[in-house]
């Protein structure tokens, strides 16, 4: 059957998600980089401390001797505990066939570099393996109970997109074709559920993989122990000192203290409140000093205060005073430079709401920290604007219903998460710093970003505006920046 865009019934996508070839069973991975000798350069590196000979001279020892450099390896980095050491060793993998529930853990460790392909831009036909089957859902009930879900939402998204389409046409006569479709691809893929799969090129070095390799052996997922031995597989045989099997194995913390503070008993009469509209973010913490103290620390670092004169100055300072201290800290920045490490000083906390199609987005800003709560479809769905404008938020709010009847049929637990959709709004704590704040609205409120993280970043930025208005002038997409609409010096007197 031809894959033809918005001609599909319910019947015939199920046809095709019940066909294997449109399945994805298990999670795949291969090396595309390493290095040659990784386990002599880490050696080598790591006589460094401790021997004045020239450092190539120290590796090219350590790659003569494979068999001392891997005792060192692990009687360095493992033993002792010197785990920095295994950082010498870079590793760059391809990961593909993976669903999205599964990428997110993926890619919220830290460091590590990732490109991961793109729902925006890749049409959903495009995927060789759209969906991702678990393994508790592969028979009986429970496969026709999945397949028909995923197969309604298929159908959903197919109509969507040809409905959201010619709609842009009608009242954009000179968009392109192909923009059009591209918008229209964003936003049906909303009713698309996370078992759509996906791929992820991460570099990292070795103890980064460590960890994410033990994180997933120690998941409750089998899709997420599978990626743990798939990883484990490929770099163990490469480098096997710094990825020994008595050491890169499942691990009772995280989870089990996760697991202690869900069986805690809450306040009697404790309720969350009604979810606010997605997206949304509400200032929940924030230092009302912090533009002071912030103006102090810039000049801490060019003049030479100690902490006593750092008070003081803090507390001397006037608003006229802070806010041309602050436009002087952006002296000379571009579009594509970073805020002073200073900004790193003023910290806010901060509750969001928004669909997992924007978590994933604002997940990629490591730097911050993010305390994301398991999906449920309590919290509604995010419904977006296009939808409504071109008539299919019906049809859209029925697909994510079949969803959710089928997460509800299939346990309504983590196995299911599945099938909740990118639509589904997720709540979680997100603290940053200004500076991180102010890349955040670089990238995000830029013209070219999605509009969802984009309304977010906006909201964020409005928020931080209300009570540190300096801090926020330096805020805005790169677009405005490159256009000339961010005033970040004050007016010459």
């Amino acid at each position: 059957m031809r894959r033809e865009r918005g001609r599909w019934s319910v019947e015939q996508a199920e046809q095709q998600v019940q066909a294997r070839r449109w399945w994805a069973y298990t999670p795949r991975c291969q090396v595309v980089g390493a290095p040659a000798h990784v386990e002599g350069i880490t050696a080598g590196m790591a006589r460094i401390s401790r021997d004045p000979t020239p450092i190539p001279e120290l590796i090219r020892q350590a790659r003569q001797n494979t068999e001392l450099a891997r005792k060192r390896n692990e009687n360095i980095v493992y033993g002792y505990g010197h785990t920095s050491i295994a950082e010498h060793g870079v590793f760059s993998l391809a990961i593909w066939d993976i669903p999205r529930s599964l990428s997110r853990r993926l890619v919220a460790h830290r460091l590590a570099s990732y490109t991961q392909q793109s729902g925006r831009y890749i049409p959903f036909e495009r995927v060789p393996r759209p969906y991702f089957l678990p393994t508790a859902y592969r028979q009986g009930r429970q496969r026709a109970i999945f397949t028909r879900a995923v197969a309604q939402a298929h159908a959903a998204y197919q109509a969507i997109y040809a409905a959201c389409t010619d709609h842009l046409l009608r009242e954009n006569p000179d968009l392109k074709r192909g923009e059009a479709e591209r918008k229209a691809t964003e936003d049906a893929r909303y009713c698309l559920p996370l078992a759509q799969t996906t791929q992820v090129g991460m570099t990292a070095n070795a103890r980064q993989w460590g960890l994410v390799i033990t994180r997933l052996l120690s998941g409750a997922l089998p899709e997420e122990v599978a990626l743990g031995e798939a990883l484990f597989r490929r770099l163990h045989p490469l480098a096997p000192s710094l990825f020994p099997a008595k050491y890169i194995t499942a691990q009772p913390f995280p989870g089990s203290a996760l697991d202690a503070l869900a069986a805690l008993p809450l306040p009697a009469g404790l309720a969350a409140g009604p979810a606010p509209a997605s997206p949304s973010a509400t200032l929940i913490d924030y230092d009302p000093q912090a533009e002071a103290k912030l103006a102090a620390a810039l000049l801490f670092r060019a003049h030479p205060l100690d902490s006593a004169a750092l008070a003081t100055l803090t507390a001397q300072l006037d608003r006229p005073q802070v806010e041309a201290i602050l436009a002087a800290a952006f002296t000379g920045i571009g579009a594509h430079d970073t805020a002073l490490r200073e900004f790193e000083l003023v910290q806010y906390v901060v509750e969001v709401v928004c669909s997992e199609a924007c978590l994933h987005q604002l997940i990629r800003h490591r730097m911050t920290t993010q305390l994301v709560q398991e999906a449920a479809p309590a919290l509604g769905v995010t419904v977006p604007p296009l939808l409504v404008a071109a008539g299919q938020e019906g049809r859209y709010r029925a697909a994510v219903a079949a969803l959710e009847e089928a997460y509800a049929a299939l346990g309504a637990g983590a196995r299911a998460r599945l099938l909740l959709a990118n639509g589904h709004t997720v709540r979680a704590l997100l603290r940053l710093d200004a500076r991180e704040l102010i890349e955040l609205s670089r990238l995000r409120t830029d013209r070219h970003a999605q509009w969802e993280i984009r309304d977010l970043s906006r909201t964020l930025v409005e928020r931080v505006r209300a009570v540190h208005p300096a801090i926020a002038r330096a805020c805005g997409g790169r677009d405005a920046f490159k256009a000339g609409h961010l005033h970040l010096a004050l007016p010459a007197d």
